[in-house]
């Protein structure tokens, strides 16, 4: 049931707001192509490629050490990885040329450790 109504929301978008909005409703906000990070000898992104549809939500779990913040810090130019490719709403993360804050404009984190927020706020 539940992709037959989609079917019939997509059919319904395409024919009204044509396939330019059907593009821009479900286009890549993030894209990882074949990334790699190391950390000296260690190798701590291995490969990955991944991509993440405008409004798509998507959980990073793993194990203590497995680079789930590494991975989400290469997305936002906090850390630099060796090869490969990120996309953010199509600006190339690893380019010399891009701006860190025109990125930052595009990409929000919430830190993982315990109390990075008061308690009115986490109650909020």
């Amino acid at each position: 049931m539940r992709f037959a109504c989609l079917v019939y929301y997509l059919i319904c978008l395409a024919a009204t707001a044509g396939v330019e909005k059907l593009k821009r409703t479900f286009a890549l906000m993030i894209e990882f192509k074949r990334v790699n990070k190391y950390y000296g000898a260690h190798h701590v992104l291995r490969d990955i490629t991944l991509t993440v549809s405008r409004g798509e939500v998507v959980v990073v779990c793993g194990p203590s050490g497995s680079g789930k913040s590494t991975l989400i810090k290469c997305v936002n130019a906090l850390e630099p990885y060796q090869n490969g490719l990120i996309l953010v709403d199509g600006i190339d993360v690893g380019s010399k040329t891009r701006s860190a804050a025109q990125l930052r404009r595009r990409v929000g984190m919430v830190f993982q450790k315990f109390r990075a927020l008061s308690a009115p706020q986490r109650d909020r």
